[in-house]
């Protein structure tokens, strides 16, 4: 199950970076990682760093993928979002945390992505 489920994890960060690249970002890092967990995708618009957290769905059986995102996931990306922002040496730029919901069809393919700006 683990597999499968990073399996579609990694599928659904990649059809979210496709999103964001069409509409206008440049992806810096992708699974970006420390001590303290994982960031998706960090991105540039303009001259804003964006963290993004990125939820994958084949069906609802679960809830909708913004219900799968906990108040501590959004705390952690916060925290590890500072980290990546003192590591890279970047001061002084505005920062945001986004959501990507991605869904599939049963046949894999991607057929909704939904972008929350600002979720935290």
């Amino acid at each position: 199950m683990k597999k499968f489920n990073r399996q579609k994890g990694s599928q659904g960060e990649e059809e979210a970076a496709l999103f964001l690249e069409k509409k206008g970002y440049k992806i810096v890092a992708r699974n970006f990682q420390t001590r303290f967990g994982e960031i998706d995708i960090v991105a540039r618009q303009n001259k804003k760093i964006v963290f993004v957290e990125v939820k994958a769905s084949f069906n609802n059986d679960y809830g909708q993928p913004w219900e799968r995102i906990s108040r501590h996931k959004i705390f952690q990306v916060k925290r590890m979002g500072q980290l990546y922002l003192r590591q890279n040496k970047l001061t002084n730029i505005p920062l945001r945390i986004d959501a990507i919901g991605v869904w599939f069809t049963k046949e894999g393919k991607p057929q909704k992505i939904i972008h929350w700006k600002n979720v935290y």
